[in-house]
């Protein structure tokens, strides 16, 4: 409580001499205070030449589950979701490479079948054994590629308004995206808080100082996302193979997301043999930061009512 004081303390020093760097100090303190809060410890990896920055949390003597964010997002994403795991389970968060504090590097490939091999490796480097996988948007469709590419490591998979299958139906996003606008990608970072409100039905409120250091930071990165975007979108589709995945799979979708189209869930579901659908009304493409408790009470409840006498894997496979 000290520490947080003295940084809303010096927050409002920096506010009143103006300097620039104020909204930066809000966010990395708010949320540095709110994972303490919650139990999730920051740590790093280094797996080959890529440095993993990612949460830890909950009891490494449960099971694992590790959460896997989207396309331009980071392990943020994911706190407030994970706080309601923490009691049962063993959490892990992670930054993709290019994303968050991790490593970034214009030569690597960034294709569904690559990251989800250097998912492999974080988590073998960790020793963790077979896991609980959930992903959203992008971290979606990362997961079900690991689900088919390695499904003697997945446990259960829970996917969360993903990419990674054609679209029955265009999205306003995808129909911006025929016209020559990827709402990803800008230079003004005051666009931010449209792209916000574009991906989200109820998004949180966030302070202008706050929004406005994410949209630097945004704007900063374009070039590295470009880069990510090339590598995976449109390619490695899983309609095709989407009967290989064998874990018990969640899906669960806002019925308002604007980035991938609600029809999608569709596909999922009815390609996954043992899949089930959950629709989230009033809620856009990021139900674990709109609806955190609701989402993770659905998430809750998918994992208990896993039968523990299913055929899982020994660590180490």
């Amino acid at each position: 409580m000290q520490r947080l004081n003295q940084l809303v303390a010096l927050l409002w020093m920096m506010l009143l001499a103006g300097c620039q760097q104020a909204g930066e100090i809000l966010y990395v303190g708010a949320t540095q205070a709110e994972r303490t809060a919650y139990g999730l410890a920051l740590k790093r990896a280094s797996v080959g030449e890529l440095q993993v920055s990612y949460y830890e949390g909950g009891d490494p003597q449960q099971e694992t589950v590790v959460l896997v964010h989207g396309f331009t997002a980071d392990k943020d994403n994911w706190p407030r979701f994970a706080r309601h795991l923490l009691d049962d389970y063993h959490v892990l968060i992670p930054d993709l490479a290019g994303h968050g504090e991790s490593s970034w590097d214009a030569a690597w490939n960034y294709s569904m079948p690559a990251q989800a091999a250097r998912l492999r490796a974080f988590l073998r480097q960790l020793q963790v054994g077979p896991v609980h996988l959930a992903g959203n948007s992008m971290g979606g469709f990362l997961s079900a590629t690991y689900a088919v590419h390695y499904p003697q490591s997945v446990r259960s998979l829970a996917l969360l308004d993903a990419a990674g299958v054609r679209s029955p139906e265009p999205s306003p996003m995808d129909e911006r995206i025929a016209q020559g606008e990827n709402p990803f990608f800008f230079d003004d970072p005051q666009e931010f808080l449209r792209f916000w409100n574009f991906a989200m039905q109820d998004p949180p409120w966030m302070p202008q100082l706050v929004v406005t250091h994410l949209g630097r930071e945004h704007v900063a990165r374009r070039g590295r996302y470009e880069k990510i975007f090339g590598d995976f979108a449109g390619k490695d589709l899983l309609d095709q193979r989407l009967g290989e995945i064998r874990a018990p799979t969640l899906i669960v979708w806002g019925d308002q997301d604007r980035l991938l189209d609600v029809s999608m869930a569709r596909v999922y579901d009815a390609g996954i043999p043992a899949a089930k659908t959950i629709l989230m009304e009033g809620v856009g493409h990021l139900p674990m930061i709109e609806r955190p408790a609701e989402s993770a009470a659905i998430y809750r409840k998918f994992l208990h009512g896993l039968s523990a006498s299913s055929p899982i894997a020994q660590p180490g496979s």
